[in-house]
């Protein structure tokens, strides 16, 4: 089975104007708004009206000297939009920078360092640097559990963040008490019908999904869609990503004719709003693509599936896992098609993509 995509955890959010707060004063007023306002359009999914307006709130913080909470935090909030556009240089870069400020103004069990500690280790996770990423995630999980009381909602973030590694690890019966009790924390908090209840909801489904348990994933998904569709809306890439998941289970279960309509609407919308080259958009075509390769359509998958690598191509470094698993698609496909020369080409930049991203794993870990 291929693995279905970790969404992105929504909770960033709420941290970061927790932060914005701690840090503004009254004479700080243009880098609050400014980071607020940059705050909201990323929440909407306005990346370009974000980025200028976290750059006003950088150039705010700038004149307050190298250290101060300001600046570390646009930092995060930069780092988090490149990230979201696939610009995982300038984001990882950036990040860095935010902890490094904050490991010499906070204290080592700080749990605003946590924070910090997380948005890198989520770069990392996000490119497949699984290595750096689970030592970071620990860190600062172990950092907020001696900071808060068991049942607050910042440690059901990192409950979250581990757990989400740890599915992407393969290491699932690790995962799902996590997941589980990230869920209840935020039922308790927010409430059944928070999107942060969804965010949950929808990491709990792919757990199970991995485990082949559909009963249990697809009342799960549905309500997280349900509840991103009402307090988001439709558009909104976590909704997005809940329909790919929800189009996925009923791939798998050889349910097509409610998995295709899925799989167009996730693909138009996140055309729609992260661009035709963004990352994103490379995963809903290779879903396509895997949709035509099971009724047997194996000139369109074809297609869709040249279209998503030369997507991840131009977006993504080695070793990211959804440009693996279409490699790995594409040669099964081309296997059927009697073209088992081009397969093996594909397979052996596979293992040479795997070396590569241990490599720089290697040359990058902190």
């Amino acid at each position: 089975m291929k693995k279905t995509r970790c969404p992105s955890s929504l909770c960033v959010l709420p941290w970061m104007v927790i932060l914005c707060a701690a840090a503004c004063s009254q004479q700080a007023e243009p880098w609050r708004s400014s980071s607020q306002a940059g705050l909201k359009a990323y929440d909407e999914g306005r990346y370009a009206d974000a980025e200028k307006h976290y750059l006003n709130a950088l150039e705010e913080a700038e004149k307050y000297g190298p250290l101060n909470r300001r600046l570390a935090i646009s930092f995060n909030n930069l780092g988090l939009l490149y990230q979201a556009q696939a610009r995982y240089v300038e984001a990882e870069s950036l990040q860095k920078r935010a902890l490094s400020i904050n490991e010499q103004i906070l204290g080592p069990e700080d749990p605003e360092l946590a924070v910090s500690l997380n948005y890198l280790a989520y770069i990392y996770h996000d490119q497949g640097k699984y290595s750096e990423a689970v030592v970071l995630y620990q860190r600062a999980l172990s950092i907020v559990e001696k900071s808060f009381p068991p049942d607050h909602p910042n440690v059901a973030i990192h409950l979250n963040s581990l757990g989400q590694l740890y599915y992407s690890q393969g290491r699932y019966t690790e995962a799902e008490p996590l997941q589980q009790r990230a869920l209840a924390i935020k039922q308790k908090v927010f409430g059944s019908g928070h999107p942060e209840v969804a965010v949950s909801l929808n990491m709990l489904a792919i757990l199970y999904m991995a485990e082949r348990t559909y009963e249990k994933a697809e009342p799960l998904l549905k309500q997280a869609l349900s509840i991103q569709e009402k307090t988001l809306s439709p558009e909104h890439p976590e909704s997005t990503k809940t329909m790919n998941n929800l189009a996925m289970l009923y791939l798998e279960q050889k349910r097509y004719s409610e998995a295709e309509p899925l799989l167009r609407k996730a693909l138009a919308f996140r055309e729609k709003g992260l661009g035709p080259n963004h990352p994103e958009v490379a995963t809903s075509l290779a879903n396509l693509g895997g949709f035509y390769q099971a009724q047997g359509n194996y000139i369109e998958a074809e297609k869709l599936y040249k279209q998503a690598l030369d997507i991840f191509d131009k977006s993504l470094g080695p070793g990211y896992p959804d440009l693996t698993n279409t490699l790995k698609a594409y040669a099964a496909l081309l296997r059927k098609m009697g073209r088992p020369t081009e397969a093996h080409r594909l397979e052996a930049r596979v293992q040479e993509t795997a070396s590569k991203a241990k490599k720089i794993s290697v040359t990058k870990s902190p």
